[in-house]
């Protein structure tokens, strides 16, 4: 069904959306939620067939750098977006103000007052960063083919600014953002 709709390739977050893919005879790309932190595992995706991959968002920029992608498999890198914490079939906004179960923009607050989105949506919440990673200013020090931007909650026009600014490479007034573990790594 999903071939007669004109879809060449499926991002793949876990092993059985891989096995599924590869059955119904679409092209698999390895999304970031296989957690590719070295390179034994791209070598084990490359493997199962994965020949794009986005890498894990834990990675330093040096620890990328260090990466070997078998075979010419390309990677990629999100360089822009609200990181997924956690996804729940619960959701925790249900109890305080009601969720209705359907695409929409809530948020949590913890006691420090740090606000985290949480989207819901196909019966699922998925709970973000409080601040959005934006690696504009280190797309020339990052060393992979492609760069992602991922968008969750933002409007059309702060889509548009921020497209125009990775397209550009010229810098915006983002406010309150982090580069991730960019610079820092988790080792």
């Amino acid at each position: 069904y999903l071939k007669d709709l004109g879809v060449q390739t499926v991002m793949c977050g876990n092993l059985a959306t891989l096995r599924l893919t590869k059955e119904v005879g679409l092209r698999p790309m390895g999304g970031f939620g296989l957690n590719l932190f070295n390179s034994s595992a791209l070598e084990a995706a490359y493997n199962m067939g994965l020949k794009e991959v986005i890498i894990s968002p834990e990675l330093s920029g040096k620890e990328i750098k260090r990466l070997y992608a078998p075979y010419g498999q390309k990677l990629f890198a999100v360089c822009y977006g609200r990181q997924p914490l956690m996804l729940t079939r619960n959701c925790p906004v249900k109890n305080g103000i009601g969720c209705r179960g359907k695409k929409e923009y809530c948020h949590l607050t913890d006691r420090k007052g740090n606000t985290f989105p949480v989207v819901c949506e196909n019966g699922f919440c998925e709970i973000l960063n409080t601040k959005t990673t934006d690696l504009l200013d280190c797309l020339e020090s990052l060393s992979v083919d492609c760069g992602c931007l991922c968008f969750t909650i933002e409007s059309p026009e702060d889509t548009k600014e921020i497209l125009i600014a990775y397209r550009s490479r010229k810098g915006r007034n983002a406010k309150d953002f982090t580069r991730g573990l960019f610079r820092s790594g988790v080792l």
